[in-house]
Order: structure tokens, then sequence, then C-alpha cells
């Protein structure tokens, strides 16, 4: 199973979810605990 980085990141007036090597973002939240949580579930989840 490869592993693939996420990364929360300042994106403007919020906070932005990006995938590694990816450039387009997965999500903006408005603050950076809320990134941190959808960074997470994002991680978890299996493809």
């Amino acid at each position: 199973m490869s592993r693939t980085n996420i990364h929360i990141v300042p994106d403007g007036i919020g906070w932005a979810v990006k995938r590694a090597g990816v450039e387009p973002r997965l999500s903006r939240q408005r603050t950076q605990s809320a990134a941190e949580n959808a960074g997470r579930t994002t991680a978890t989840v299996k493809v």
C-alpha cells in the first residue's frame, strides 16, 4: 500500500488541504484546525 502525504498550507483567507505532488487543493477550510481534521479524514480514506 503506497502512502501519500497530505499537507495543510495557508491559502489566501483560509487553509488548504493538499496532496503532496498534486497542484490543485483538495479542499479549503476557514480555520487551520478544520483543515487538519479534513486532512486526517482524507488521509484515512482507502482508495
